[in-house]
């Protein structure tokens, strides 16, 4: 039986409305990013060298548990590759404003560490949390199970939080509904390094 043309178009509008909220999403590799785990100046774990930039995981200690992304209605317009975390925090902050969310939690973040002071954390893209996930067997690399956000949007109404597993098992990127769904946050810092 042949289907109308407005049938399948129909059926095709379902399927990517069906297919980018609720299933898996994949993100490409970051095989060009030369990865070496080493402690971090703030205390936690360079977990990524790109472009004479050094990305720092904050320290297992400093975690928040049962959050939420923020908005729903709001479209912030933000990125997921690697870098674009502290630009995608910048803008969550700057349109949501006061609150208790994700984004804001790691932009008000202030860390002593060593008789320093470290106040430029951000919630990370989906590819810097990816990033973060590489890393998940590494000894000192701590996480809790369960959905971790990143400060990637993917459809209107939806953020990108992942999953992350112990030992061998897997993680799956999920496309999250925002203001209902409660995530894990962990916080990240970039800073000028020389790249190893």
């Amino acid at each position: 039986m042949k289907l109308p043309k407005q049938h399948l178009l129909v059926i095709a509008i379902f399927c990517i409305l069906i297919l980018s909220t609720s299933c898996v999403t994949f993100f490409e590799e970051t095989a060009d990013i030369d990865s070496p785990v080493t402690p971090g100046p703030a205390g936690g774990l360079i977990i990524a060298r790109k472009d004479g930039m050094c990305f720092e995981m904050a320290p297992a200690s400093i975690e928040w548990t049962m959050v939420a992304w923020g908005d729903e209605d709001t479209r912030i317009g933000t990125d997921l590759y690697i870098g674009s975390g502290l630009d995608n925090t910048q803008r969550i902050v700057n349109t949501l404003g006061d609150g208790n969310y994700a984004a804001k939690l790691c932009y008000d973040l202030v860390v002593e560490h060593n008789g320093e002071v470290y106040d430029d954390w951000f919630l990370p893209s989906a590819d810097e949390l990816k990033q973060m996930r590489y890393q998940r067997n590494t000894p000192g690399f701590e996480f809790s199970r369960g959905y971790y956000w990143s400060s990637t949007e993917a459809l209107i109404g939806t953020k990108n939080a992942m999953t992350y597993g112990r030992g061998d098992e897997d993680y799956n990127a999920h496309n999250t509904a925002k203001s209902y769904n409660m995530a894990n946050v962990r916080p990240i810092r970039m800073f000028p390094c020389d790249e190893e």
